[in-house]
């Protein structure tokens, strides 16, 4: 769903020196 990956890439944007939240987001799409 290209809208949720877009609040992701925000989110990302936003907090992208909080690595541990990338893992979990990468950990959720992965399954």
């Amino acid at each position: 769903r290209p809208e949720v990956l877009e609040k992701v890439s925000y989110i990302s944007d936003k907090t992208n020196n909080d690595g541990w939240i990338n893992e979990i987001v990468n950990d959720l799409f992965s399954e």
